[in-house]
């Protein structure tokens, strides 16, 4: 089962490649690449942290460019280091494919390579500038910390926010207990992967908002059909929704439709709903 619901994964990944809008502006990806280096916007997100201090998105980014201009200077290993470095970090700036904060952790530890071998090199050329190199480094390790200690506080106060609430737990545990035998149908992203791991796979659930429209299911059936009588369904809230447009057409036509139903919402720790299970009552 696990190995039909991976492919069955890839091939709607593929799909959204192909429906996929325009990538971002590379000025864009330029910035979550700077700020990644240290503590990538998705990150805070979780706990809806604040953004960085300029001088934290500006100084280390400033620090990997010269890193990088030094070592593709020299030779052997570290110019090697250096183009692979320039060309994945070229490749995430300009691809058509859409990127986001998390893929550019890929050029964190070649970052990290980078700034070593330089401050090696420097020091082997000007001994006395191992207090600048190291002051660089204490400086860098105290700000990993500090935003690293903060998330962890944040996250055990807030349960997380948004698509990384805790509040997953409280759904996953309901459908456990109240669908079973019965198709769970999934509205947005973020939600079926999770159901899958907590429930351990007991619970039978499928994506349906992929290629959603204001028509049709991401199945391809008209929402009349895929509104059924015994029909489980699960939503993330308005503020949290990713892709809204399946939600909002199935709240449409539900409605039109007039089946009893019941709704059970499940709130965030933090603030607001996170999400909700729609279950169209089965005739008496």
């Amino acid at each position: 089962p696990l190995l039909w619901y991976e492919i069955r994964s890839g091939w709607a990944t593929l799909d959204s490649f192909r429906s996929m809008p325009a990538p971002e502006p590379w000025l864009r990806r330029l910035n979550l690449l700077s700020q990644t280096l240290l503590s990538d916007p998705g990150t805070r997100s979780a706990w809806d942290g604040p953004a960085l201090p300029a001088w934290q998105w500006i100084l280390y980014p400033t620090l990997v460019v010269i890193a990088l201009g030094a070592n593709l200077r020299r030779g052997g290993a570290a110019r090697m280091a250096g183009l692979i470095f320039a060309l994945l970090a070229l490749y995430l700036l300009f691809s058509p494919l859409k990127i986001e904060d998390r893929h550019f952790v890929a050029l964190v530890p070649l970052a990290a390579l980078l700034v070593t071998l330089a401050a090696r090199d420097l020091r082997r050329r000007r001994p006395a500038a191992w207090i600048a190199a190291a002051l660089a480094a204490v400086i860098y390790l105290g700000s990993a910390v500090d935003w690293n200690l903060a998330a962890a506080r944040q996250l055990r106060a807030t349960g997380g926010v948004g698509l990384w609430s805790n509040a997953i737990d409280k759904v996953a545990a309901y459908l456990q207990r109240n669908s079973r035998g019965r198709k769970v149908k999934v509205l947005d992203w973020g939600l079926n992967d999770s159901l899958l791991v907590l429930t351990g796979g007991q619970v039978d659930s499928a994506e349906i908002f992929q290629g959603a429209t204001a028509g049709h299911s991401g199945t391809g059936r008209p929402w009349k059909e895929e509104i059924v009588p015994g029909g489980v369904y699960v939503l993330h809230s308005p503020e949290t929704v990713v892709f809204p447009e399946a939600g909002d057409a199935f709240r449409r036509v539900l409605a039109e439709m007039q089946l009893p139903f019941r709704r059970t919402q499940f709130r965030q720790k933090a603030k607001g709903w996170y999400a909700e299970v729609v279950e169209v009552l089965p005739p008496p």
